[in-house]
């Protein structure tokens, strides 16, 4: 068997000859006409890594560069851009909102004008409270959201803020706490201003990338050492028999009404709110219990007969001043029945009155008794009775006689027979 064939032998190395080094001013040229970007690098980057700009130079070689091919513009990215603008470091800063600094802001459509909020094309805001506060006490504002129909509306918290802003340069600013009453569209604002002074009470909607004030400006506020009521947002109306006449030595009540400037119902510190009466010399004070929103009742016990003077007081403000005649109380035995008639046709309806009279036979001009009203005559010939209280003094009672027979009506006031009872009646 004969040898295998040797091999070929290795190709010769090639001779590499090394140019002659670029002068630095040509590579600067060089470089600052190539489009490199940091991520396309090109053919300069083997070179490049060995961190010699030189032997970069010469294993680029003496052929020119040639840069990628141009990207495409993203449109979405480019929009984006012209409506928000590029962030500046020397605006971000902005504490109240770094979005309004950015150069080429545009607000967004999203938010209507004239205090409108997102989800709704108009929302009218309306607040109630005092123009006037203590210092160092938690005031209390309530916030009202309604449609074009004045219906409350639901309006998410989350784009409501507040605060208060003393009304002088680098002065005291303290912020607000919106809450949420458990009324659609109704919000409670509370705040504590720290010193004495003229504030602003600033109330904000925000949207996504701004917030913007509900009452531009803001709403004026008086911060004081006393305590003090502008009756300017606040209505206060009372009602019921305690307001014009009672009994000696019986507990009289009345309705406490409080309203805003749009007729709301509005909740205040009932702690804050006292009853007072006096007669002659003599005075007391009575009391105040809440009922609902914007409803008290005040009550208080006379103390003789004559004219009375109630006072309502809200702190240190007067709101409400009456005189309410006491009288010495109802006697039973010396009330009268009038218009009673002896004789009636079946089935006509009848009626006829009571008056309440005192002690002295004086007529008693309030209502609130509970007469008690029993019939004897033919079995189930009576409809349609009752006793109705006209608020005066006075009492109807009204009824029908359906069987034709007598009958004997027998009126008592607290277990005492009423002077001219039984009342007989024929039924024809």
């Amino acid at each position: 068997m004969s040898a295998p064939p040797a091999p070929p032998a290795p190709p010769p190395p090639p001779i590499v000859t090394r140019s002659a080094a670029m002068p630095i001013a040509s590579l600067t040229a060089l470089l600052s006409s190539s489009a490199l970007s940091s991520g396309d690098v090109g053919s300069t980057q083997s070179a490049q890594a060995r961190g010699n700009p030189r032997d970069a130079a010469s294993a680029a070689g003496p052929a020119k560069y040639t840069p990628p091919p141009k990207k495409e513009t993203n449109l979405f990215l480019a929009e984006l851009q012209s409506r928000l603008g590029t962030p500046s470091q020397a605006t971000q800063s902005t504490s109240s909102n770094p979005s309004l600094s950015r150069p080429g802001y545009r607000a967004p459509s999203g938010l209507p004008e004239n205090g409108g909020t997102q989800g709704h094309d108009m929302v009218h805001y309306s607040i109630s409270g005092p123009e006037t506060v203590k210092v160092q006490t938690m005031a209390e504002y309530t916030l009202y959201c309604r449609d074009d129909d004045k219906k409350l509306i639901d309006v998410p918290i989350s784009i409501l803020d507040a605060d208060i802003v003393q009304d002088k340069e680098n002065g005291d600013e303290s912020r607000g706490t919106v809450s949420s009453t458990g009324e659609k569209g109704v919000f409670l604002i509370t705040f504590r201003a720290r010193f004495v002074g003229n504030y602003k009470l600033m109330l904000y909607v925000k949207g996504q990338l701004e917030k913007r004030p509900i009452y531009p400006g803001g709403l004026p506020l008086k911060v004081t050492p006393d305590d003090q009521l502008v009756k300017k947002q606040l209505f206060f109306t009372v009602l019921g028999h305690g307001t014009y006449g009672g009994f000696v030595g019986k507990k009289v009540t009345f309705d406490i009404l409080v309203k805003d400037q749009d007729d709301t119902p509005t909740d205040i510190d009932h702690q804050r709110l006292a009853v007072f009466v006096s007669q002659g010399m003599k005075k007391d004070k009575g009391d105040v219990d809440k009922e609902s929103v914007g409803k008290y009742v005040g009550s208080y016990k006379p103390f003789g007969p004559g004219e009375l003077i109630l006072l309502v007081k809200y702190g240190e403000q007067e709101v409400i001043q009456t005189t309410v005649m006491i009288t010495s109380g109802v006697e039973a035995a010396k009330c009268e029945v009038i218009d009673a008639p002896t004789g009636v046709a079946v089935n006509s309806p009848c009626v006829f009155k009571i008056q309440t009279k005192d002690s002295d036979g004086v007529n008693i001009p309030v209502g609130g008794e509970k007469f008690e009203l029993g019939v004897s005559g033919p079995k189930g010939g009576t409809s349609g009775l009752v006793v109705r209280d006209e608020l005066d003094g006075t009492y109807s009672v009204k009824f029908t006689l359906t069987i034709a027979g007598d009958y004997s009506f027998f009126l008592t006031l607290n277990k005492v027979s009423v002077g001219a009872s039984p009342i007989k009646i024929q039924a024809q």
